[in-house]
C-alpha cells in the first residue's frame, strides 16, 4: 500500500446512453477513435500513465498537476474540432475536473479523498469544460494559458469539509513552458491523476449508491426519461422553512412537466417520498432519475444543494450548491430546471414558459400555501372545502393580480357547486368568471384545461375541446391537464382519447385525486372496456377508501355490470351498499350529481339508468 498526495481529473461522456439509442454502432465507432487518435496519445503526451479502468471511465497517473490540466485543456480543445460535423443533438462531449488530493495505491487500485473528490467534481463541469478544486487551482494560478472563474465552496456528498471550485473558462492550447513543467515536478513532487470517463458501455461500472432493484419497481420503466422529484430536505428546522423547500420542489416539478420528453412523478406524490433513499422512490414510482436537495436558509441568506441520480445504475449524474439571497429562489429553480434538462438530453429551451408555470402563484409561500390548501381540497368534503376557502382565499386576498390565486378561487367555487354547498347560481358565475380572469392574466396549460372543464359543463362542448388541445401544447405532460382535459373528452365525444389522457396523468400522479377513479372508471364501461373497469372499482369501495362520491359511482357501475352478467344476487348485494352510503338516491341523482346529464352518449345513460332500475336501486 502506497499514499500519495496526487492531482485528479475527472471526465465523463454526457448522455451517452442517449447517444447510443440515437446511432449505436456510430456512437461507439467515433468514441473508439477518439480514444484512439486523441485521449490516449494525448495522455501519453502529457506524460500520463493509465493506472485502471473504472465504470465508464478510466484513472490515469501523471507527472504534475500542470501537465494533468493541460491535457484536459487539449482533450477538450481537440474534441470540439473533432465533433464540428455531427449535428448538435449527437456531438459526444465530455466533463473534465482535476482536483490534488491525498490518495492510496493498493495492489493495483487506487482510492483516497483525493480520488472521491475529483469523481464528484465531475458533476459540477459543463458540458465541454473543465473545472478544477482550489487545491490544483493553487498551484496552477498562471502556469497554463487559460481562465478561470471562481464557484464557489461546494458541500460534495460523502466529503465531510466544503471544496472550492473553479472553472477554466477561456481553454487556450493548454501550453506552457516544459521547463517550467518539470521544474512543477521535481518541486511539487506530485503525482497528477487524469480521470477520463469515457462512457464506454462495456467497462465495469461502480455505483456510487446501492441502486434500485429492477425486478422490484412498481411500474415499467416507460421509454421517455422518468423522474421523481423528492422533497428537498429542511436544513433550518421550522415549520415556514419547510414550507419552503416543500414549495421549491413543488416548483422543480411544475417546471419539468413543461417537457413532453419527460415522465414527470406529480407534485401529489410528493409527501411520501420524504425520508426515503433514491433506490425506494425508484422501485416505488418506476422511475430511473430522482431528484434530491435540500434548503438552508439564516435570515435574507439562502443555500440550495441539489443532485441528480439514475437510481437504477447507482451513480450521481450531477450535483451543485447555490448560496443566493431568499429574494433569488425562482433564479436557482431556473439554474436547477436547466441542469436537470440538460442532463437528460431533453431538447427544450426552459424560457419563460415554465418560468410562467412556476410563477403564476407568485411567491415561494404562496406555493406552500397551495400544496396545503390542496391536501383539504382533494378531499372533496365540506369540511375539506372550507379548508381549502380559508388558505387558497388567503392567497387571492394576497395577490389577485396573478394567473394562479384567481385559478385556485374558480376551483373553488366549482367545487362549491358540486358539493351542493351555497346558491348554484352563483357559484357557477363566479367559477366561471375567476378562471377567465386567469385566462385573460396569462394562464399556463391548467388555466386552459380548467376552462375547458368549466365550457364543457356549460353546454359549450366545441370550445372546450379546443381549449384541451392548447392546454396539452402548452404543458403536454402535466398530470392536471391530462385528468381534467380526460374527463371533457371522455364525457364528450372522444371517449378512447379521454380514457388514455386519464390514465396517463394518474400515472404521473399516483396519488391522484380521488374524483378522476370515478370519472375513469365510468369511461371504461362506457367503452365496453369491463374488465379494467371492474377492477379499477372494486379497488374504489375498498372500506379504507373515503371518498364517498367515487364509491357511489363505481357501486353504480358494478351493479349495472352485474346485471348484464346475469348475477342479480350480486347486484343486490351492490345496491344495498349503495343505499347504506346514500338512502335517498333516485334516477335524478344519478343522472345530475354524476354529470350524466352532460355525457355525448345518452343513448348509453338510458341503458345504464335501466340496468340500475332493474338491480332495485330506485
Amino acid at each position: 500500500m502506497e499514499r500519495r498526495i496526487a492531482a485528479i481529473l475527472v471526465s465523463d461522456m454526457v448522455g451517452f446512453s442517449r447517444l447510443v439509442e440515437l446511432d449505436e454502432s456510430g456512437t461507439l465507432a467515433r468514441q473508439k477513435r477518439h480514444r484512439l487518435e486523441l485521449i490516449d496519445p494525448t495522455i501519453k503526451r502529457f506524460h500520463g500513465h493509465i493506472v485502471k479502468l473504472t465504470g465508464d471511465g478510466m484513472i490515469a497517473e501523471f507527472g504534475s498537476v500542470v501537465e494533468a490540466v493541460q491535457c484536459a485543456v487539449s482533450v477538450q480543445n481537440e474534441m470540439s474540432h473533432r465533433e464540428a460535423d455531427q449535428p448538435s443533438d449527437r456531438q459526444i462531449r465530455y466533463r473534465i475536473a482535476v482536483n490534488l488530493g491525498d490518495v492510496v495505491f493498493d495492489d493495483g487500485d487506487i482510492y483516497g479523498d483525493g480520488v472521491n473528490i475529483a469523481a464528484r467534481l465531475e458533476a459540477l463541469a459543463e458540458p465541454g469544460g473543465v473545472v478544477v478544486s482550489g487545491t490544483a487551482y493553487d498551484l496552477l494560478k498562471s502556469h497554463i494559458d487559460v481562465g478561470y472563474k471562481s464557484l464557489g465552496e461546494k458541500h460534495l456528498k460523502n466529503i465531510a469539509t466544503p471544496v472550492r471550485v473553479y472553472q477554466i473558462t477561456a481553454q487556450g492550447t493548454g501550453a506552457t513552458s516544459p521547463t517550467r513543467s518539470r521544474r512543477r515536478i521535481n518541486l511539487a513532487l506530485i503525482v497528477a491523476l487524469l480521470v477520463v470517463v469515457a462512457g464506454a458501455f462495456w467497462w465495469q461500472s461502480q455505483p456510487d449508491f446501492e441502486p434500485a432493484d429492477p425486478q422490484n419497481l412498481a411500474f415499467a420503466l416507460p421509454e421517455k426519461p422518468s423522474i421523481a422529484v423528492a422533497p428537498f430536505a429542511n436544513l433550518t428546522g421550522d415549520r415556514q422553512q419547510a414550507n419552503l423547500s416543500d414549495g421549491l420542489s413543488a416548483s422543480l416539478i411544475s417546471a419539468l412537466t413543461v417537457s413532453p420528453d419527460l415522465v414527470v412523478i406529480s407534485v401529489g406524490s410528493m409527501s411520501d417520498m420524504r425520508d426515503i433513499s433514491a433506490a425506494e422512490i425508484a422501485e416505488k414510482y418506476g422511475v430511473r432519475y430522482v431528484l434530491q436537495g435540500s434548503v438552508q436558509t439564516d435570515q435574507s441568506d439562502l443555500r440550495i444543494s441539489a443532485q441528480l441520480v439514475d437510481a437504477i445504475s447507482g451513480r450521481t449524474i450531477w450535483a451543485d450548491q447555490w448560496d443566493r439571497s431568499t429574494d433569488n429562489i425562482f433564479e436557482v429553480q431556473d439554474e436547477i430546471s436547466d441542469k436537470v434538462f440538460e442532463e437528460l438530453q431533453v431538447k427544450l429551451t426552459l424560457g419563460e414558459q415554465a418560468r410562467t408555470s412556476r410563477e403564476k402563484l407568485g411567491t415561494p409561500e404562496n406555493i406552500a400555501d397551495w400544496l396545503r390548501g390542496r391536501d383539504a381540497y382533494h378531499t372533496w368534503s365540506n369540511e375539506g372545502l372550507e379548508t381549502a376557502t380559508q388558505i387558497w382565499g388567503a392567497i387571492y386576498q394576497k395577490n389577485p393580480e396573478l394567473a394562479g390565486p384567481n385559478e385556485l378561487m374558480s376551483q373553488l367555487h366549482f367545487q362549491s357547486v358540486v358539493l351542493g354547498v351555497g346558491d348554484y347560481f352563483e357559484n357557477t358565475d363566479k367559477a366561471r368568471r375567476f378562471i377567465e380572469k386567469a385566462v385573460d392574466i396569462g394562464g399556463d396549460g391548467q388555466t386552459y384545461a380548467y376552462l375547458a372543464l368549466m365550457q364543457f359543463f356549460s353546454n359549450e362542448a366545441l370550445q372546450a375541446y379546443e381549449n384541451v388541445d392548447l392546454a396539452l401544447s402548452m404543458n403536454p405532460g402535466d398530470p392536471e391537464v391530462l385528468m381534467w382535459g380526460g374527463v371533457v373528452f371522455a364525457f364528450g365525444s372522444r371517449l378512447e382519447k379521454g380514457i388514455d389522457m386519464m390514465q396517463r396523468g394518474m400515472r404521473l400522479q399516483p396519488y391522484h385525486p380521488p374524483w378522476v377513479v370515478g370519472d375513469l372508471c365510468h369511461a371504461l364501461y362506457r367503452a365496453d372496456r369491463y374488465d379494467e373497469a371492474k377492477e379499477l372499482a372494486l379497488e374504489a369501495i375498498i372500506p379504507q377508501s373515503k371518498d364517498i362520491r367515487v364509491k357511489l359511482r363505481c357501486l353504480g357501475v358494478l351493479t349495472a355490470m352485474s346485471v348484464q352478467e346475469g348475477d342479480m344476487d350480486q347486484a343486490r348485494v351492490y345496491v344495498d351498499q349503495f343505499h347504506e352510503l346514500e338512502p335517498n338516491i333516485s334516477r335524478s341523482y344519478f343522472y345530475h350529481k354524476f354529470g350524466m346529464v352532460r355525457i355525448y352518449d345518452q343513448e348509453h345513460v338510458t341503458r345504464f339508468l335501466a340496468l340500475l332500475d332493474e338491480a332495485g336501486m330506485f
